[in-house]
């Protein structure tokens, strides 16, 4: 993928780094947010696809309060700080991402996006960032495997010893080196949504986070631009959170901690960690 170099003014230093860079359909030149997909995603995706993947569980309280923990806290910025060297790279599990957020496994990818797994998993591996694919996804695990080198592989175990040793198998076989076990729920639920920006990325690191992953968003953007919109997405969020890390005052992601964080309502100036440790 190419990249172009970004170079960005901060206490009277220059500070360059890269970014993908995305070009393509004109549509993208509208595309500002991970929220403005959506709309022109319902243009392209087939009605009842669409429908499901928009909705939330029930009755959409869990998508609100989703929203609404988000919308909560806000930033306490920090100024006189020197901020020339942000960096965003993360380790997990061993391995050194550049980038704290990636693709959440989502089945039925392919029927909102023309090879939508394989279109995210190259994407994914191009930004040096994790695509999980769902294991109710519709392209073959080796397929994905082979298209991107960061993809992992999410699974729900079936009860049986032997098929979970067939599974682990073939999905050793395929080179995944990371097995995402579902364990959140003992029966089916209908649909799990929230991170919306960079803003929400480096809130949740904020809250404890290690890593984030981001899902709807960047399916809508493989469905209207392919490649080129996911591109856009991957590069709509490294560029919140490069921007928001120079109004944080940190050059890192390790100094993303509570007391970077306030609680928006009845705020008295404190952090929130100071604020939940019952501090004045």
């Amino acid at each position: 993928m190419p990249s172009a170099a970004v170079t960005t003014l901060n206490d009277d230093q220059t500070s360059t780094w890269r970014a993908p860079t995305t070009g393509g359909p004109r549509i993208l030149r509208r595309i500002l947010s991970l929220d403005d997909f959506e709309a022109p995603a319902r243009r392209y995706i087939p009605r009842p696809i669409f429908g499901y993947v928009v909705s939330g569980a029930d009755t959409n309280a869990s998508i609100r309060a989703n929203r609404a923990a988000y919308d909560e806290l806000a930033f306490l910025p920090k100024v006189l700080v020197g901020t020339a060297q942000r960096t965003q790279k993360t380790t997990l599990f061993g391995r050194t991402y550049d980038a704290p957020f990636g693709f959440s496994p989502m089945g039925g990818v392919s029927l909102a996006a023309y090879q939508g797994d394989l279109v995210l998993a190259r994407a994914a591996a191009q930004a040096n960032i994790p695509m999980i694919l769902s294991g109710a996804a519709l392209t073959t695990l080796e397929a994905v495997r082979e298209a991107g080198s960061t993809a992992w592989f999410q699974a729900y175990l079936p009860g049986e010893t032997e098929p979970i040793r067939q599974l682990i198998d073939r999905v050793t076989r395929a080179g995944y080196d990371t097995l995402v076990v579902t364990v959140d729920v003992p029966v089916a639920s209908n649909l799990e949504i929230g991170v919306r920006s960079g803003t929400d990325v480096l809130k949740a690191l904020g809250l404890g986070a290690k890593f984030v992953f981001v899902g709807r968003p960047v399916l809508y953007a493989a469905a209207i631009a392919g490649a080129a919109g996911v591109q856009h997405a991957i590069k709509l969020l490294r560029d919140e959170i490069h921007r928001d890390m120079a109004l944080l005052g940190i050059n890192t992601l390790d100094e993303m901690t509570q007391e970077r964080l306030m609680e928006v309502r009845g705020y008295n100036g404190a952090p929130l960690q100071s604020r939940n440790s019952g501090a004045e």
